[in-house]
């Protein structure tokens, strides 16, 4: 190969594989998000075209799973302030630390209290609770291509791909609790929030009937709703591929992403999206391919793919935090401000996730990826293996979210902070006044942190393997590949997992 031809090699490769790590930065929460490599492949637009100047079908089954460090890392981003794994615990407990009573400190060692959960205890008794999560996350699919030409060259063609995955998708986060025995029975004879009665545990507490908004499954057996199968984005790309030399081969494309089944109403913790959650955009990007080394037996090459989505903004369900409160959006609340007014205690309350729950404007801004994959071929066998990496920007959200709901007097329900840990008096628009001694405060736009219901900017990668068996003496050449990856090795956004993919491709 000539020299100039490996210069240029070396260079596209720093550039595709530095460009995704630009800007990368976090915020506090987990949102699902695509997974690029099995819906497209690791090599995305990466086809058989530099060995098979005509068309090309191909079918691409795919399935991933979720290893047991990605199970962790769901568990501990849905979960309170880094816990809710089975090694970190989230504790509940309705006990008033007697020193700090008049600030509603929780007993030493408790997270949160359980009345936000709509559990409560008569004043002698003591409930307490252990939970923690069990997620994992499975998907399975076909994915189907069709990349032609339509006008060809010397040396060079002009094509069109389309690209269309049938995803089925199931999530669990599986919620654990274990009640402490040395609790009593809760009180469910009385009317608690949104004049629902008081449930028995935090179990309950998650799946009951008046949340509209971020139920949690509990057990082994996840709902319906965490079930999706359809359509995934279907993207269409224009293209143009070009021999440099004999060694060398280039493509870019342009082209657009049509979103497939958007279902999402918030409904459920986690449940699960196809694609990219409902956004239309589009995509541009660039891929080489050359000969390292080359004899009569066997050549070394190196395949690089590089492309970049912009994604226009649409509504979305999110849950929302106060500001300085992790999970918050769980806290108890009164649904108006001329309800809190009233200086009686018989006014149960409603579950904050119910108001802090909106549909906003999102605008998911640029997502990239680069791929680099370095391949063995002999006449009809190719191995290869390679690493990727994925960017996304920060959301961004286009709309104000007003929450409607108020916090009553320190005497009554939430009289007792989501925390006895966390920012006791930080400062909020009101002054440095803790949240328990709110009296009648109405929650304004101000007290909300936007952030909390953001996908964070960030960078993950992973590695892949494949074996490739092609034939292109026949009148119509047949590849058939196999392969596995795991990905999410860094990152905060992609849960850990691996997966596996092969192909079966046909020359048109």
């Amino acid at each position: 190969m000539k020299q100039s031809s490996f210069r240029f090699l070396i260079c596209v490769l720093c550039i595709f594989l530095m460009f995704p790590f630009a800007q990368a930065r976090q915020t506090s929460v987990f949102l699902d998000s695509a997974d690029w490599c099995a819906l497209s492949g690791p090599l995305g637009y990466q086809t058989l075209s530099y060995k098979n100047r005509a068309g090309l079908l191909s079918i691409t089954p795919f399935f991933a799973r979720t290893t047991p460090r990605g199970g962790r890392q769901i568990a501990e981003r849905f979960g309170y302030m880094g816990k809710g794994s089975c090694d970190a615990p989230i504790y509940f407990s309705n006990k008033i630390d007697e020193l700090g009573n008049d600030y509603g400190l929780l007993e030493v060692g408790a997270d949160v209290h359980a009345i936000h959960f709509n559990v409560n205890t008569t004043d002698s008794d003591v409930f307490r609770s252990t939970v923690f999560f069990k997620p994992t996350s499975a998907l399975f699919g076909l994915n189907c291509v069709l990349h032609t030409p339509i006008r060809s060259w010397e040396g060079g063609d002009l094509w069109v791909d389309l690209r269309a995955p049938f995803v089925a998708r199931k999530n669990k986060l599986s919620l654990q609790e274990v009640v402490n025995t040395g609790g009593s029975a809760a009180v469910t004879t009385a009317q608690g929030l949104d004049s629902s009665p008081f449930v028995t545990n935090i179990s309950d507490g998650v799946t009951q009937h008046n949340w509209r908004f971020g139920k949690m499954d509990v057990g082994c057996c996840a709902p319906d709703d965490l079930e999706l199968w359809g359509l995934g984005d279907t993207e269409f790309a224009l293209g143009y591929s070009a021999d440099c030399c004999h060694a060398l081969h280039f493509d870019c494309f342009v082209g657009a992403v049509v979103p497939g089944d958007s279902s999402q109403d918030g409904s459920w913790m986690y449940k699960p999206i196809l694609g990219n959650g409902g956004h239309a955009g589009f995509l541009v990007g660039a891929g080489a391919a050359g000969t390292l080394f080359e004899n009569d037996v066997i050549s070394c090459g190196i395949r690089m793919v590089a492309d970049m989505r912009y994604f226009f903004a649409r509504k979305q369900w999110r849950s929302f935090d106060i500001m300085g409160k992790p999970w918050s959006r769980y806290i108890g609340l009164f649904s108006s401000y001329n309800q809190a007014m009233r200086l009686s205690s018989q006014d149960s309350g409603t579950s904050g996730i119910n108001h802090l729950t909106r549909q906003v404007v999102i605008y998911p801004g640029i997502r990239a990826s680069a791929t680099c994959a370095f391949e063995l071929s002999s006449e009809y066998t190719t191995v290869a293996f390679g690493c990727m990496a994925r960017a996304q920007e920060q959301e961004a959200i286009g709309s104000t979210v007003t929450p409607g709901g108020a916090i009553k007097s320190s005497s009554f329900l939430l009289s007792k902070l989501l925390s006895r840990t966390r920012n006791m008096h930080d400062t909020v628009h009101r002054g440095d006044l803790p949240l328990s001694l709110w009296n009648r405060a109405e929650l304004t736009a101000q007290d909300i942190d936007l952030l909390s219901g953001t996908m964070e900017a960030d960078l993950s990668g992973g590695l892949f393997a494949s074996i490739e068996y092609t034939d292109t003496e026949r009148s119509h050449p047949i590849s058939l590949q196999a392969g596995c990856f795991v990905d999410g090795l860094f990152g905060a956004t992609i849960a850990q997992k691996w997966g596996l993919f092969g192909s079966l491709s046909l020359g048109l």
